[in-house]
């Protein structure tokens, strides 16, 4: 007998927190915060822009194993990333199958932010880089 589901809306909301290096003009973030929801409180620990990529390379590739190799870590390392991650917020992101993995609506949530996430971060290093080279 299936189990009844139920959909609503997730939304997540975030927080990004970037610094340049002054001697060498790199630019890192250092933190992301994400708020998901259902939750009543500030994450426990920030989220790393790493978990929202290996997040992305999972959706992309069906596999954690694939999305690992994509991401350069090992498959225990990414198990262990993603579970953090779903722990922090406090949600499963991920259901996990004997063929691979399905994305969750919490899941799919944060990998289309997730992607958006990645971009903006690429858009900024660019940006820098341009305003870099201008300076030279």
């Amino acid at each position: 007998m299936p189990l009844a589901t139920s959909r609503r809306a997730v939304t997540f909301s975030f927080c990004v927190s970037i610094t340049q290096s002054v001697k060498s003009g790199l630019i890192q973030v250092k933190k992301i915060l994400v708020f998901s929801d259902n939750q009543n409180s500030y994450p426990k620990q920030p989220m790393k822009l790493n978990q929202i990529q290996a997040l992305v390379a999972i959706a992309e590739t069906g596999s954690i194993r694939a999305a690992a190799a994509r991401v350069g870590v090992t498959q225990p390392a990414l198990s262990k990333s993603l579970q953090n991650l779903e722990e922090e917020l406090s949600v499963s992101l991920v259901h996990r199958t004997s063929r691979g993995v399905n994305l969750t609506p919490y899941g799919q949530a944060m990998v289309t932010r997730g992607r958006g996430i990645a971009q903006e971060v690429d858009r900024l290093r660019e940006q820098i880089e341009q305003m870099r080279g201008a300076q030279d």
